[in-house]
């Protein structure tokens, strides 16, 4: 879940995809 991510701080807000 792409929201779950950003809340979690797992996924770049701007580009939707997870910090590598």
């Amino acid at each position: 879940n792409i929201a779950k991510g950003i809340a979690r701080g797992e996924l770049d807000p701007f580009t939707k995809v997870p910090f590598q």
